[in-house]
C-alpha cells in the first residue's frame, strides 16, 4: 500500500521549485522526494533523535534479553541489588529507541530513493 504526502506551496514557491528541478534535469516530484530523503539524514546529523522501535525492529537477541531481564526483575531481592550485581546476574539494558547512530535514517533514505526508482520503472 502506498501513501501520498501533499505539500501546499504558493505559486511563486512552486514555480521556483520547478525551475530548480528543471535546472537539475528532474521532475519537481522527484526533486522533492530526493530533498526529503537526503534532508532527513542531513537534518539529523547533528540534531539528536530517538524513534520508538516497532516490535519487528528488535533482534532475536534483544527479545531474548528482554525476557531474561523481566525474569530477573521479578526475582526476589532484585530491587536491593546495585547495577554491577544486576549485570553480573545477566541483566543488560535493551533500548526501546533507535537513535542517530543507528542505520534507521540511512535505510529510510534508501527506501525513499528506491521507491522513486520503482515508480520510474513502472511508468
Amino acid at each position: 500500500m502506498t501513501k501520498k504526502i501533499t505539500l501546499n506551496f504558493s505559486d511563486d514557491i512552486y514555480r521556483d521549485l520547478v525551475r530548480v528541478a528543471k535546472a537539475d534535469g528532474r521532475r519537481v516530484n522527484d526533486l522533492v522526494t530526493i530533498l526529503l530523503s537526503e534532508g532527513l539524514r542531513f537534518f539529523y546529523c547533528e540534531r539528536p533523535i530517538a524513534i520508538k522501535k516497532l516490535d519487528s525492529e528488535y533482534s532475536q537477541k534483544d527479545k531474548d534479553q528482554i525476557k531474561k531481564n523481566e525474569e530477573l526483575e521479578n526475582s526476589e531481592g532484585w530491587s536491593r541489588l546495585d547495577y554491577e550485581e544486576k549485570k553480573a546476574k545477566g541483566w543488560d539494558y535493551v533500548s526501546e529507541y533507535l537513535h542517530n547512530e543507528d542505520d534507521f535514517l540511512n535505510d529510510l533514505e534508501e527506501k525513499v530513493k528506491e521507491s522513486v526508482c520503482n515508480q520510474e520503472v513502472a511508468q
